[in-house]
């Protein structure tokens, strides 16, 4: 019977282990995503788009990247309503149950032509458009 008890202190120590360092990993993030906030705002003041830097002994990009995100205004907005107004505005976009995604997708495709695009009246009054800007590290 002691093998059985061995194991099972083996295990209650993985276990121990591993919430130890799911709780370290919580705090770095919350880190990351606080320091990458303060050099998202730098980045934007001093209206830098990248930077390239060594990080011992390896090269690394930090640049910025913007993603936009659409979604329903209130609860009130029906998926209907969404329906009728690509309708009007982009009809391949157009299905009974739209699709968040694909809606964000093709907001991004037309800021991303042309940036002061305003969203159709129609829409714009159905759904917020939220553009995200983060820092993002590239390189090996």
């Amino acid at each position: 019977m002691s093998d059985i008890n061995d194991l099972v202190v083996q295990l209650i120590r993985l276990h121990d282990e591993v919430g130890d360092l799911e709780s370290k990993l919580k705090d770095k993030q919350r880190e990351y995503s606080e320091l990458n906030r303060i050099v998202t705002e730098q980045y934007e003041l001093d209206k830098i788009n990248q930077l390239v830097v060594e990080v011992d002994g390896r090269r690394k990009s930090a640049h910025l990247r913007a993603q936009f995100w659409a979604k329903k205004k209130h609860e009130g907005v029906t998926g209907e309503d969404v329906y009728e107004a690509l309708l009007e505005v982009e009809p391949s976009l157009a299905q009974k149950t739209y699709n968040t995604n694909s809606l964000s997708s093709w907001l991004r495709e037309q800021f991303n032509q042309n940036p002061d695009y305003e969203i159709p009246d129609q829409l714009a009054n159905l759904v917020d458009f939220k553009k995200v800007t983060q820092v993002v590290i590239t390189g090996k």
